[in-house]
């Protein structure tokens, strides 16, 4: 069980499609382990993580929860296309955050 636990703070990262990834960052609260990044599933939001943030970041683990392209306080790229919510845009959007972060 890890004792500590950690501040969150609310970032918005810009992205090359013109969409702005909402995410909430907890920083580690004693020497870090590395990053730990949680992604929500259809149809959530960042909040579906809230009871584990604090204690993963407790543990020592840097913890970034992107709202995903079109949920929560995150953008889309504009009117709603199928395209633009696939699987390789959604992965796309993780690796332009931790390229932004990292």
């Amino acid at each position: 069980r890890c004792p500590s636990m950690a501040a969150v703070r609310h970032l918005y990262v810009p992205l090359s499609a013109g969409t702005h990834l909402h995410v909430v960052e907890a920083e580690p609260t004693g020497p870090s382990r590395g990053t730990c990044v949680l992604v929500h599933g259809f149809p959530d939001t960042w909040y579906g993580w809230r009871k584990q943030i604090k204690a993963i970041a407790g543990c020592g683990f840097r913890v970034l929860v992107p709202d995903q392209r079109g949920y929560g306080d995150t953008t889309r790229p504009g009117p709603p296309v199928e395209e633009d919510f696939s699987m390789e845009e959604v992965c796309a959007d993780m690796v332009a955050l931790l390229d932004a972060l990292l």
